[in-house]
């Protein structure tokens, strides 16, 4: 990892950060457009907000069922919501985040 530069999110969690998109075999890059706290009631908020009808959700380090999750944030979109995103859940130190991503 170090050698090329990037970075464990957290000791503990296997999401591997770099400043560069890199290409390999071994693990899919996204792209960080934004990061949210980890709130439920935000997050519920920033789906209806961004008129997101479908939602992809991977994790790590988070006590979260990804399909329990999208039900209730995806309560809250628009009817007929055509966007579409994804959320990284991670933990780093005490701290949960929600990256929202893009696959690269």
């Amino acid at each position: 990892m170090e050698s090329t530069g990037g970075h464990l999110l957290d000791e503990h969690i296997a999401y591997f950060t770099h400043e560069e998109q890199i290409a390999t075999p071994f693990a899919r890059g996204y792209k960080v457009l934004a990061v949210h706290d980890y709130n439920v009631k935000k997050l519920r908020s920033w789906v209806k907000a961004n008129g997101i009808g479908t939602l992809d959700i991977k994790k790590r380090g988070v006590d979260a069922t990804p399909e329990e999750l999208r039900k209730i944030l995806l309560a809250g979109a628009p009817k007929g919501a055509k966007s579409r995103a994804t959320l990284m859940l991670a933990r780093i130190g005490e701290k949960r985040v929600a990256f929202e991503v893009s696959p690269h």
